[in-house]
């Protein structure tokens, strides 16, 4: 769909909104568009028995596996970077124009009770189906100025259902959007031989 609508350019009703993503979006700096030789030096950080694996392998060949590409026209660029654009600013691949231009930052439980940094959330899913209405709310009151921030694991949406916010952390973030958070961060680690727990999450903050 997004490809469709490119490629009808300023005759698209939604020529605004796609000029946004591709120009003023940066998708060069998401992990599956940097170059083969910062994957390899990032793989090389991490090691292999850290998160993410893989990092910058995503592509939409593979992730897509289940869809014919027979119409690509060999302009598999293209369609990656749109394909890198979604993954980056959907949430399960529905795109919430506005809502998107919001970046993420959370709070630290020393920021808990105002929320200082997480000011914006939904008061509705993105998944209720075609036509549905979402929502956007303050989470307090909000200086004239202030950037307004979400939080892609802290949220109520149908992503952040469950055990998200303790699944959900730096290293998935790393590889899914290509950058370190700012404190307070989240780790996961597997706790070997423990069954009753088998993961630890921490929290660092400053």
């Amino acid at each position: 769909k997004l490809v469709t609508e490119y490629r009808l350019g300023e005759t698209s009703e939604y020529a605004p909104y796609v000029n946004y993503l591709l120009h003023a979006f940066g998708h060069e700096t998401l992990p599956s568009s940097v170059s083969p030789p910062a994957k390899g030096l990032m793989q090389t950080l991490i090691g292999h028995e850290l998160s993410p694996q893989g990092f910058g392998e995503s592509n939409i060949l593979n992730d897509c596996a289940s869809h014919s590409f027979q119409n690509l026209g060999g302009n598999h660029k293209l369609h990656q970077i749109l394909w890198s654009i979604i993954l980056a600013r959907s949430w399960n691949e529905v795109m919430l124009p506005v809502y998107d231009m919001a970046n993420h930052r959370n709070s630290g439980k020393s920021h808990h009770q105002n929320n200082q940094h997480h000011n914006i959330d939904q008061a509705s899913s993105a998944h209720n189906g075609p036509g549905s209405t979402v929502q956007i709310v303050a989470l307090r009151d909000i200086n004239p100025g202030e950037e307004l921030h979400n939080s892609y694991n802290q949220c109520h949406d149908f992503d952040c259902d469950g055990t998200t916010p303790l699944t959900y952390t730096l290293p998935m973030i790393l590889g899914d959007y290509g950058f370190v958070e700012d404190y307070p961060r989240r780790f996961t680690f597997e706790v070997e031989g423990d069954m009753e727990r088998g993961v630890l999450v921490w929290e660092l903050d400053v």
